[in-house]
């Protein structure tokens, strides 16, 4: 009998090989891994180191993101309740494993630094450690940071200095590809050109020259193939 759930099991770890979520515009395909590769017991696992190697589930909140998210500023504020439906009815963020407790310890981690504060009736909490019963409140509100009578208000920070061109250069190796997949994500957002350079000093990728052109093609991407030169290994 354990030998059949066992031979259940990975084959629903092979129909899992493609994983959907939720989003704005519709169902989004989370990035493909083998199953071979993610050591995992059970389903429910092998489904959550997917997500978890895709960066779609996170353990904790960061409280800039929550202040950013709520656009807490000037007068504004944003019951607790509106942090939790964020994560949990919002399609498009990230899954958290526990949301309530990730999101009451970003609060007060966010209040001990003054990210924003927690308002309940006339009692402002800033700078300071919030008990978690507050938190479940149902009066309790963030809202921005406020100075206490004999505080004095942070210096203003100097303006930012005008930008420059920039340009990013990765280098890693073939077998280690997840942190490019990764950070691409946040560059998604930039008016700016990708340029990949592959370096193979054997040239065993010109075995998939057809396969890469085909699919470079396929998404409109210009590619040039460079060949005979002394193209190194993959250094630091």
């Amino acid at each position: 009998m354990r030998d059949k759930e066992a031979g259940i099991e990975a084959l629903l770890k092979q129909a899992y090989q493609d994983i959907y979520r939720p989003s704005e515009s519709g169902l989004r395909k989370i990035t493909s891994f083998s199953p071979e590769a993610i050591k995992a017991k059970t389903l429910d696992e092998f489904v959550a180191q997917v997500l978890k190697k895709a960066g779609e589930l996170i353990d904790k909140v960061s409280p800039e993101f929550i202040k950013e998210m709520l656009q807490i500023e000037g007068g504004k504020e944003a019951p607790i309740e509106q942090v939790v439906n964020l994560f949990t009815s919002t399609p498009g963020q990230p899954l958290i494993k526990d949301p309530q407790q990730a999101i009451y310890e970003a609060i007060q981690d966010s209040v001990r630094r003054k990210v924003f504060a927690v308002k309940v009736g006339e009692k402002v909490y800033v700078g300071e450690e919030v008990p978690e019963e507050v938190l479940r409140d149902s009066r309790a509100v963030l809202v921005p940071p406020v100075v206490k009578v004999g505080e004095k208000l942070p210096p203003t920070p100097p303006p930012p200095s005008a930008t420059k061109p920039v340009t990013l250069r990765i280098k890693t190796s073939a077998k280690i590809l997840y942190p490019l997949l990764i950070a691409a994500e946040p560059l998604k957002g930039l008016d700016a050109t990708v340029v990949v350079e592959v370096k193979d000093p054997k040239g065993e990728i010109a075995k998939q020259r057809s396969e890469l052109e085909s699919i470079l093609s396929e998404y409109g991407c210009s590619w040039e193939w460079v060949e005979g030169e002394d193209v190194g290994g993959c250094g630091g």
